[in-house]
């Protein structure tokens, strides 16, 4: 090799193909290819290592190792404590992507600068060892059909289970009846779930197809088969804040439309259902105001009408 440049796009090569192994300056076949003495290597890495955040050092005994710090690797990390990649992949998809190499810029003492409310992890974690979620988590896995009772007694044959969804603070199982609708059952409101004896197929086109609906799901009220609508809605001052431009999102369609003088917020939302937005506008009752359309808003003032029937029936 011909140059330093040459030379250190080599280690960095070296590091970025081999994230699974640790070099140091001691190894022969780095020695061999670069023609250098070790303490020569040993500068080499140490400033690759300072310039590359992806990098990082390992202590071996007495020598120095360096390795590439690759997603995979850090997932395969996570998995020693997690158990279920799908525990590792959800924790990711709640937050950001990022959030794997952030959380390796920081040491121990930020630990306890983070506190979170929901722990979905923690409650999956309670209800994987289940008979019921075994089966579920097998008809994913198999493709194979099942039957299930749920608390009332109700009981649905020939499902397929395709997919564990966290919503509305609950772990739910998405399945597809004959018809090829698809619906969220939520998991500890399932009483039992055994093997079909229906031999049937689902073609990976159509499982893909349903694969891609599942991510138009915003809670478990979106009601799949049906087209949306958007609703208008108005966040008062005193909480438009959680609904202003650079505010979190509380539905996968949301949007911002404007800010108005008075410092009220002017959003919109796609819906399905009614269930699937009203509940949520009426968790922050009286603050969020349905504009449009008047169908949604009629029904709105409806339950709330029932709401307010029900509070003085109580009260008498």
């Amino acid at each position: 090799m011909n140059t330093n440049l040459s030379k250190y796009i080599f280690l960095i090569n070296k590091l970025r193909t081999n994230s699974d192994r640790i070099f140091t300056a001691y190894d022969d076949d780095i020695k061999s290819e670069l023609g250098l003495q070790t303490k020569q290597i040993g500068r080499m890495l140490e400033t690759i290592e300072s310039e590359f955040e992806d990098i990082t050092q390992k202590k071996l005994g007495k020598k120095i190792g360096y390795c590439y710090k690759s997603k995979k690797a850090l997932l395969k990390t996570s998995l020693q404590y997690q158990g279920e990649i799908s525990a590792v992949i959800q924790t990711i998809k709640d937050y950001d992507e990022d959030i794997v190499q952030s959380l390796e810029q920081f040491t121990t003492n930020s630990f306890d600068i983070y506190h979170t409310i929901d722990q979905p992890l923690a409650f999956l974690k309670q209800i994987e060892n289940s008979v019921v979620f075994k089966t579920l988590k097998n008809s994913i896995i198999k493709k194979q059909l099942i039957n299930i009772k749920l608390q009332d007694d109700k009981t649905i044959d020939d499902l397929l289970c395709v997919k564990f969804i966290y919503t509305d603070y609950n772990w739910f199982v998405a399945v597809v009846d004959g018809l090829e609708h698809i619906s969220l059952h939520l998991i500890t409101h399932i009483k039992k779930a055994t093997t079909s004896h229906t031999k049937k197929t689902i073609s990976r086109q159509k499982l893909q197809n349903i694969m891609q609906k599942l991510q138009n799901i915003q809670n478990s009220s979106t009601d799949m088969s049906k087209s949306t609508q958007t609703a208008k809605i108005k966040a008062l001052p005193n909480i438009a804040s959680f609904f202003d431009k650079d505010a979190k999102k509380y539905f996968k369609t949301q949007k911002f439309i404007k800010k108005q003088k008075d410092n009220s917020v002017i959003f919109t939302v796609d819906y399905s259902s009614d269930d699937e937005i009203l509940t949520f506008i009426q968790s922050w009752m009286p603050n969020l105001i349905v504009q449009d359309p008047l169908s949604l808003r009629q029904e709105n003032d409806k339950r709330i009408n029932k709401y307010i029937a029900n509070q003085i029936y109580e009260a008498t």
